[in-house]
């Protein structure tokens, strides 16, 4: 069985954020990719329409992301390797601003790139690499945590199925505790093609030498504060959680399964 996996990738936000943002590069709070096939254009070979959307730090006098870098591999961590290529997207549309009812006056927006690519048969990982993560990290262990950068991916195995649409997640609204409250959150998805998905919290990573295609483990320990339904991506902050006040990392994985010849094998 192929590992496969759809990943995004979000800071939990705690009431009174310690620290301000480092620098005009430390603005990018969180990441995920989706994709959907499309009509074909070259016959026999599948296409799709891919989207990145990256979580942008308003506060900062930085430019807010105008492109991004999406790289295709094809058949493991080769950016080279034959058939591998990547693609620079413009931004695409501002989807939604938000404001943190908190002190520090947190505000960020949510930000499309979309691109249309072709995928021929094989097994393809997704992903973005970008060099702006947020100074001041709580559960980076190793300092400074804007030395290090955001990974994000998705995973298509055409070898299994002829087409797949990837999970969305529901909600853009990042994650935060006030107060030590009770607070409920979700990373649930909807799944077009109706399969089956199980969530886990995930590593955070960045991107990894020399070419960025897949990602590698961020030195962290995994954020106290939240804990994942498994079965329906339901966030939850219990009411007894102890707080240190800051902000800190998390990345959640969603596998997607799909019954085939008689067994669950996953797909992406």
């Amino acid at each position: 069985m192929n590992s496969s996996f759809y990943s995004r990738w979000l800071p939990a936000l705690l009431l009174w954020l310690g620290s301000a943002l480092a620098a005009q590069a430390s603005h990018i709070l969180g990441t995920e990719i989706t994709y959907a096939p499309v009509a074909s254009t070259t016959a026999g070979t599948p296409r799709y329409h891919v989207v990145l959307k990256l979580y942008i730090d308003l506060s900062l006098q930085a430019a807010k992301q105008p492109t991004a870098t999406l790289t295709f591999s094809r058949n493991g961590c080769d950016a080279v390797g034959t058939g591998s290529f990547s693609v620079n997207v413009p931004i695409t549309q501002v989807l939604k601003t938000y404001g943190q009812s908190c002190p520090g006056n947190l505000t960020y927006t949510v930000q499309l790139y979309e691109t249309d690519v072709d995928l021929p048969r094989g097994q393809w990982t997704m992903g973005f690499n970008g060099e702006g993560r947020a100074a001041g990290v709580k559960n980076i262990t190793v300092p400074n945590s804007s030395s290090y950068g955001i990974y994000c991916s998705a995973f298509l195995n055409t070898e299994l199925v002829a087409q797949n649409t990837s999970p969305v997640f529901l909600s853009t609204r990042l994650p935060y505790v006030a107060s030590g409250q009770a607070e409920r959150y979700s990373f649930s998805t909807f799944d077009a093609d109706g399969d089956s998905l199980v969530y886990r919290f995930a590593t955070p990573q960045e991107g990894a030498s020399p070419r960025f295609v897949c990602g590698a483990d961020i030195p962290s320990t995994p954020s106290p504060h939240f804990q994942l339904n498994a079965a329906t991506g339901a966030l939850t902050a219990p009411a007894a959680a102890t707080t240190d006040v800051g902000r800190y990392i998390m990345a959640a994985r969603v596998d997607e399964f799909r019954r085939l010849n008689g067994s669950w094998q996953q797909i992406g």
